[in-house]
């Protein structure tokens, strides 16, 4: 069984090996190679500065117009599709009074004038379409124009390019969208571009896939932030906890992930345990979270909603306190069965809220929660960006998630690894040296080797099949075989007269159990294939009960055979109903009712009858030399039935009994009267007038005559008026 199943997997490993090895391929097939098609490299946007109202995050530097551009400070939105630029006029003289004009603009990270840029195209006015539902409703000057990526030169521009101009102070600082998706204008029925299409196609980046975090100066001031467009950095996340994510149906929600758990490290209650889907949003600082989750914040840090300014503030001492006490929060985010925990130390949830969210240019801590009312607001902030690094493959529908990873050394800004991400199946990484693709005939052989794979297991699934069949055909072959041997061995018949296996035959034995005994060794059982020692010979159990057999016949008969059956047949003689001659005179002595020669005759006959059965139910046809080795002893047989012929005959040996008695009884009448004529005729005896001899005659009257009613001896046999002798009647003599 072995050696045929080696020999039938050894075949589908060599078929499906040998499909896999590369086949040759016809000078015809072969093309040239792709000359002018260059792969470039992502774009990863470098800055060293922090800025921001409602805390510190790192900023990037985008050059807008022409021929002078003018440069401003963007922070990445995972939103937006269109990039927004401070109006020179949310700086306007007497806009804000805490502040010089100066002040505003390096506060809101510059400035765009259209009106200063001569590549401009004024649009219109238009509702900035991004986290109404969050109350940030503003306008903008919408207009197409140069943008560039970076200071000076050395980043690539894009023309005519789709941007807005905010003066709402909702809008605080201009965005960088990431969203590649293209902007729908109401008065147009052309989608507009978006930036990272526009860098595409204009060969600065190899896709539209991104990685970013926002950074951690809680850290180190020179932890900042990481960009890169057309791929990610390695170095900055752990790619062992990194999980996959699949985008949403909603493009405007296809950065949703489930957070599982919110805990700290220093309780075992946690903060939730309610799973919530949250919209990964760095448009906002904020977390979004329902009621629920934001009053257990409460309770855990001692936080207290001001509903001056709209924030979680905090003193500063409750800061230092807080900032002791080292808390670490844990949110353990992604589906089931893919989760990643994201560890914040305190910090990371303690920044600084200044002017015009803090006003009389005060600036203050707070906790960077909100709540939300609906599920539809529940977003996570780039707060939660500060220690998650997110990949966003846009070409493959999915995004991945993992925990940040710093150095060491804090003095230092983190090290750097691009991996870029194409438009295939696979992102190719620079480290990763002989890899390729599997080729088409490749696969082809895979396929083929699988399907040859395929029919040899069916063929071995078949092999095993019959061959469990043929050997269940033997076993039975086998068993007929054995049985027949058992039977010729038997010094006698196995078998009585109608066919029935006798008693203690080891054919009777087959048929109680024709597997032989499961708890012994030797018996044949089906399923098992331990083949009996000797077929032909006795089990253990067999020769012990074998044994008693000779022991209990010993016993019984002495002309027993021991090597015979121990079923044996006594002698049953037939029983002989005695009739009486017909033409003698029925005697008077038989026991009757002293009444009548009928009632003597029934009387006797059912007597016989009675005696009949009684023998017939004392008659032992077979006796089992066996059943004396049992707990019980098996009943009797009760009598057998008579059959038809057997009643018809007892019908008529009843009907001639009758008629015989009848016969004598007619007998006997005739001969008293003839009896009691002469003894009137004699002069012997008194006949009365009714023709009766009279009670005073010396002479007797036959025992079986009839009583009178109305004679002393007329009543019951055991009445105490007259003498009782069985059943006969007395004379007076």
């Amino acid at each position: 069984m072995k050696h045929p199943l080696f020999w039938f997997l050894g075949m589908a490993f060599l078929a499906g090996a040998q499909a896999l090895q590369p086949h040759d391929v016809l000078d015809s097939q072969l093309q040239p190679r792709d000359t002018v098609t260059t792969l470039h490299a992502p774009l990863s946007l470098s800055s060293q500065t922090w800025s921001g109202i409602d805390g510190q995050w790192t900023s990037y530097n985008l050059r807008l117009g022409s021929p002078q551009f003018q440069n401003v400070l963007v922070i990445p939105s995972t939103k937006a599709t269109t990039v927004y630029a401070i109006d020179p006029e949310g700086c306007g003289a007497g806009r804000f009074l805490n502040g010089t004009e100066e002040d505003c603009i390096s506060n809101r990270g510059g400035v765009f004038n259209s009106n200063a840029s001569s590549d401009w195209l004024d649009a219109s006015f238009y509702w900035i379409g991004i986290d109404n539902n969050l109350g940030y409703n503003a306008k903008g000057s919408y207009g197409n124009g140069q943008v560039g990526i970076g200071y000076g030169n050395a980043g690539p521009s894009v023309q005519h390019q789709l941007m807005a101009t905010v003066a709402n102070s909702n809008w605080w600082f201009g965005v960088f969208p990431l969203n590649p998706r293209p902007t729908n204008r109401s008065d147009t029925n052309t989608p507009e571009t978006s930036l990272l299409q526009s860098l595409k196609d204009s060969n600065n980046t190899p896709s539209l896939s991104w990685g970013y975090t926002s950074g951690a100066k809680y850290r180190s001031e020179t932890f900042y932030g990481s960009l890169t467009l057309g791929g990610y950095d390695s170095a900055r996340f752990d790619n062992s906890s990194q999980i996959t994510v699949p985008f949403r149906q909603d493009d405007d929600r296809d950065l949703m992930i489930r957070v599982n758990e919110i805990k700290t490290n220093d309780s075992a209650n946690p903060i939730s345990s309610t799973p919530l889907d949250l919209v990964i949003d760095s448009t906002v600082p904020y977390l979004y979270l329902p009621q629920e989750v934001c009053q257990a914040f409460e309770k855990t840090f001692g936080l207290e909603w001001n509903s001056t300014v709209e924030l979680y503030t905090m003193s500063d001492s409750q800061y230092s306190t807080l900032v002791e006490r080292n808390t670490g929060i844990d949110f353990n985010v992604g589906p089931s069965n893919n989760t990643t925990t994201i560890h914040f130390p305190i910090k990371a949830f303690l920044p600084q809220a200044n002017f015009p969210l803090i006003p009389d240019n005060k600036t203050t801590y707070y906790f960077p929660i909100k709540q939300a009312n609906s599920s539809d607001k529940h977003t996570l902030g780039r707060t939660f960006l500060q220690e998650a690094y997110i990949t966003y493959h846009y070409e493959r529908g999915y995004f991945n998630i993992a925990p940040c990873v710093w150095p060491n050394d804090t003095s230092r800004p983190p090290s750097s690894a691009i991996v870029p991400i194409t438009n295939g199946n696979s992102d190719s990484n620079p480290n990763d040296n002989g890899q390729h693709s599997i080729s088409a005939g490749a696969i082809a052989g895979a396929v083929v080797g699988g399907i040859i794979a395929g029919l040899l297991l069916a063929a071995l699934i078949a092999y095993i099949w019959l061959r469990r069949r043929r050997h269940a055909q033997q076993r039975a072959q086998s068993l007929k075989a054995a049985i027949s041997v058992a039977h010729t061995r038997s010094s006698s018949s196995a078998t009585l007269p109608g066919g029935r296996p006798r008693a203690g035959s080891r054919l009777a034995s087959f048929f109680r159990n024709p597997w032989g005994s499961v708890s012994d060794g030797d018996g044949i059982v089906p399923g098992h294939y331990e083949l009996p020692v000797d077929p032909m010979g006795l089990t253990p159990a067999e020769q012990e009960v074998a044994a008693r057999e000779r022991e209990h016949k010993r016993h019984l008969s002495n002309e027993l055979d021991a090597e015979v059956s121990a079923v044996h047949e006594m002698y049953q003689p037939k029983l002989a109903v005695p009739e009486m001659p017909g033409d003698e005179p029925f005697p008077t002595y038989v026991s009757g009712d002293g009444a009548t020669v009928e009632g003597n005759a029934l009387r006797a006959a059912q007597l016989e009858r009675e005696r009949e059965r009684e023998e017939a139910r004392r008659a032992v046809y077979e006796m089992d030399a066996t059943a004396g080795l049992s707990s019980a002893s098996t009943p009797l047989p009760s009598p057998p039935m008579p059959s038809p012929g057997q009643i018809d005959a007892i019908v008529r040996k009843e009907r001639d009994e009758r008629e015989r008695l009848e016969a004598e009884r007619a007998e006997a009448e005739r001969i008293r009267s003839r009896e009691l004529a002469r003894r009137v005729s004699d002069g012997s005896a008194d006949v009365s007038t009714d023709g009766t001899a009279r009670p005073d005659t010396e002479r007797r009257v036959s025992d079986l005559s009839p009583i009178s009613e109305n004679s002393v001896f007329g009543g019951s046999p055991t009445s105490p008026s007259r003498p009782y002798t069985g059943s006969r009647r007395v004379s007076r003599d």
